[in-house]
């Protein structure tokens, strides 16, 4: 009776190691996999990131582009009126000179 009973003590002693290896392996199956889950939102999560400044920089570059067009167009037509202002000037000055020289 009592070798049974140390056979039976055995036998649950190896059922319950087989039982804590078992549930250590599945521990560290469900740390790797939520380590492997975090892993993965985080590399997901620096993709957005790193579309969003892409977004926003094409956005601000054509805006900035837009702006600097404008005002180069602004600043080309202001040289444009100048220059016609001078010529205008020169046309009243030689008509005046030569008004003068007739007279």
């Amino acid at each position: 009776m009592k070798k049974r009973v140390d056979k039976e003590r055995g036998a649950l002693s190896v059922i319950r190691n087989k039982l804590n290896i078992e549930r250590r392996k599945l521990l560290e199956n469900e740390k790797s996999y939520r380590q492997e889950i975090r892993d993965k939102l985080e590399q997901e999560k620096q993709e957005a990131i790193k579309n969003k400044v892409k977004e926003q920089s094409s956005e601000i570059k054509n805006r900035l582009k837009a702006e600097f067009n404008s005002r180069l167009r602004l600043e080309v037509r202001s040289k444009e009126a100048e220059f016609d202002q001078k010529k205008a000037d020169l046309a009243l000055e030689i008509q005046r000179k030569a008004k003068n020289l007739f007279i």
